[in-house]
């Protein structure tokens, strides 16, 4: 019988590094390790099995999607990550 515990994978390519798990939650990971963040960029890939639509705020403070990704501006605060629920 195949084992249904989620695995972690990370990657880099160049100067880019990604984590990838199912063990953990974006506000998870922050609450555990907000430094890893700052000074970084987020891309949210996806959110309840779709896009992540941004709001007129998030626009305003400078998320971008490309391609039915979100991209965040550099992450200065880390609590500011925290609302959301994002999953990819």
């Amino acid at each position: 019988m195949e084992s249904s515990t989620p695995t972690t994978v990370t990657g880099s390519h160049g100067t880019y590094h990604w984590l990838a798990t199912g063990l953990h939650d974006l506000d998870s990971f922050l609450l555990r390790c907000p430094e890893t963040l700052a000074g970084k960029y987020v891309a949210v890939t996806s959110l309840d099995s779709g896009p992540l639509r941004l709001t007129e705020e998030q626009e305003r403070t400078g998320w971008r999607s490309r391609g039915g990704v979100a991209y965040s501006p550099q992450v200065r605060i880390v609590e500011k990550l925290r609302r959301g629920g994002f999953d990819e």
